[in-house]
């Protein structure tokens, strides 16, 4: 597929745009630190479809800001790149950090998302925390700067393939070297996710919602998909077994067929794909979100007692 790549100047930033295909427009939201080149498995997935693309600030050829932004702004800026491209609506597929943006701008501005895909990604704030390790090691920018680092912490930080395929990890590498992340701009996203939560708006959110997840996430545990299938009004629940936070990034990932046909489906309800995913109640909900003990329990108080605090309202059939 030919690519169209572009900069534009949005709140004073330089911003770098990649448009791929004809269809349905479809804005693709990435992860931390991830660049327009790190979408090129889901391109081959995703024929059929106009594809628009953009290195969040500090990314790729995107300009790196003063301050830290915000998912808030993110999903303002994702608005406008949307207003650049000529789209009144689009469907939107949001990637870990970028399903964070995701919510927030089909919270906010709903007139603008027709259908949300949620991969990999959470709440923040009020959500299951990953272990301290692997927060630790996401924090740093360090695995894009030493292969010992990379290959001892990202099988065990992502899981999925990478657990067991040395040539995955070994593809993943090349990747990330090719396009590492801007230090500054990877530090200033990591500081903006701090004390951040979507708690609040997920109610907002009025497009048909469909949330993927492996179930060998490490990084973004499998019970921070149920939160937001659960919180979401009109959202469904797929979960890709044996796969890990990397699943939009391998070429043989189940997650691909699901997605395909849950944004090409004329009709979302009438559709198999959607018809088979998990309405997520208060008792699936109460089943995976782990039970704490002890001094674990006091640490995970404050993100328990904020999701009480935006418990959804009771789901009815």
């Amino acid at each position: 597929m030919t690519a169209h790549e572009y900069d534009v100047r949005i709140a004073g930033l330089k911003i770098h745009i990649r448009e791929v295909g004809e269809g349905q427009p479809l804005l693709l939201l990435n992860g931390l630190g991830a660049p327009t080149a790190w979408w090129s498995t889901l391109e081959g997935r995703l024929d059929g479809m106009r594809l628009i693309e953009f290195d969040a600030p500090g990314v790729g050829g995107s300009q790196t800001p003063w301050v830290p932004p915000r998912p808030e702004f993110l999903a303002w800026l994702a608005a406008r790149v949307l207003d650049k491209a000529g789209v009144e609506r689009a469907d939107v597929l949001g990637y870990s950090l970028g399903g964070m943006v995701a919510q927030h701008l089909a919270a906010r501005s709903p007139e603008r998302v027709r259908r949300l895909v949620l991969t990999s990604t959470g709440c923040g704030f009020g959500g299951v925390q990953a272990g301290i390790t692997k927060l630790l090691n996401v924090g740093t920018p360090l695995r894009f700067l030493s292969q010992r680092f990379y290959e001892r912490t990202l099988p065990d930080m992502v899981g999925g393939r990478a657990r067991n395929d040395p040539e995955f990890l070994e593809r993943h590498r090349e990747r990330r070297y090719a396009n590492p992340p801007n230090k500054r701009g990877y530090m200033m996203q990591t500081l903006a996710l701090s004390a951040w939560s979507s708690l609040p708006v997920l109610s907002h959110i009025q497009a048909p919602t469909f949330v993927v997840t492996g179930d060998d996430d490490p990084l973004m545990p499998m019970p921070n998909a149920y939160l937001l299938a659960r919180h979401i009004p009109n959202a469904r629940l797929h979960v890709a077994a044996g796969e890990g936070h990397l699943l939009l990034m391998d070429e043989q990932s189940s997650a691909f067929t699901p997605i395909r046909a849950f944004l090409r489906a004329k009709s979302v309800e009438r559709t198999q794909v959607w018809r088979n995913a998990t309405v997520v109640d208060d008792a699936a909900l109460g089943a995976v979100l782990p039970q704490a003990k002890g001094a674990k329990r006091a640490l995970t108080l404050p993100q328990s007692a904020w999701r009480r605090a935006w418990r959804p309202p009771v789901r009815t059939a």
